[in-house]
């Protein structure tokens, strides 16, 4: 067998022998294993920094091509936010409708 427990719990997780009977085999607690199981098929990329994700943006921000710069593109992306935001508009007053038919 190997070395160290992580090189172990490697080998004998890899015949598919259970976690607990992995941990009695080798002398460890269980949470090693678990650890050495969740780290295992993971690299060593690359790692975000500190701090807050960047925003995800809304279906019709997506839609403006801002790249292009011709007012005809900048006129159809404004169109589409209008279209989406009528869309939502009217599932609200849907919902406002059964709920006050539900409720009142």
């Amino acid at each position: 067998m190997a070395g160290t427990k992580s090189d172990q719990i490697r080998e004998l997780l890899s015949t598919g022998m259970s976690d607990a009977d992995i941990a009695k085999k080798v002398g460890c607690s269980r949470n090693l294993v678990y650890i050495v199981k969740s780290k295992a098929g993971k690299t060593g990329g690359k790692r975000r920094g500190p701090g807050r994700p960047k925003g995800s943006t809304s279906k019709a921000s997506r839609n403006v091509n801002v790249s292009a710069g011709s007012l005809d593109d900048l006129l159809s992306g404004v169109r589409s936010i209008q279209a989406e935001r009528d869309q939502l508009r009217k599932a609200l007053e849907n919902i406002r409708d059964v709920l006050n038919r539900v409720l009142g």
